[in-house]
């Protein structure tokens, strides 16, 4: 039991991204018999691990996502929490993955694991030698010409073994950082060889984020009751 406790925590220290937080968060839940609220991570704990607010609506909006307030008492036993009404988000708010949410990042999740170009998993790829962006085992966008914005995108993508965001790895120049990441953004997402990848702004002006076309595809599953304990 304390080698099994020892690995749990492990994993979750491990996490380098709040998406792989709050999915370690579902399955230690789980694993432990509990309500996947009873390790809601708090609204200002998900921002310091490099989470939007509008990303966070985003997955709320889909259903991926359980936003609840805590109202959890000095003399309580356990964490007790309210729906929260709307999209406000306030010092008590606290986020737990749906089982929806849960069953979509685990697929991302595999995505996001480095491979070859051959090999069957959807990892993107970037092949600075031949300037080449790989999605699995085919080729997204070749570089016949400079683009050094896109370029630096993807080389800090590729070092960080491709997490769903990264902060805006762009250095400093004349040009406004917004508009000049938004611009490389575009750029990415236009003359792609295969429509196989999307990158999008976190709507921060701080942040880029990528995702596969297939994954944007049908609708998403409703969420469950809220239980917790």
């Amino acid at each position: 039991m304390i080698g099994r406790r020892h690995a749990q925590l492990e994993r979750l220290l491990s996490c380098r991204s709040w998406i792989e937080l709050l999915l370690e968060s579902w399955r230690q839940a789980r694993q432990a018999g509990w309500e996947p609220a009873e390790l809601a991570l708090e609204l200002q704990e998900l921002l310091n691990w490099g989470a939007s607010r509008v990303q966070l609506r985003l997955l709320v909006l889909r259903q991926l996502l359980a936003h609840v307030r805590e109202v959890t008492a000095m003399c309580d036993a356990a964490r007790r929490f309210q729906w929260a009404a709307g999209n406000k988000m306030t010092s008590d708010s606290c986020f737990y993955l749906t089982a929806a949410g849960a069953r979509f990042f685990t697929r991302c999740q595999a995505n996001v694991v480095p491979g070859d170009a051959g090999s069957a998993t959807l990892a993107p790829q970037w092949k600075p030698g031949p300037r080449e962006l790989w999605h699995g085992n085919q080729i997204v966008k070749r570089f016949r010409q400079p683009a050094h914005n896109q370029e630096r995108i993807l080389a800090a993508f590729q070092e960080q073994h491709w997490p769903l965001r990264i902060d805006d790895p762009l250095p400093g120049s004349a040009v406004e950082p917004k508009t000049r990441l938004r611009a490389a953004i575009r750029s990415l997402n236009s003359r792609q060889q295969r429509r196989l990848l999307r990158f999008w702004a976190d709507g921060t002006g701080e942040g880029v984020g990528w995702e596969a076309v297939n994954n944007l595809r049908g609708p998403f599953p409703g969420q469950g009751p809220l239980h917790p304990r």
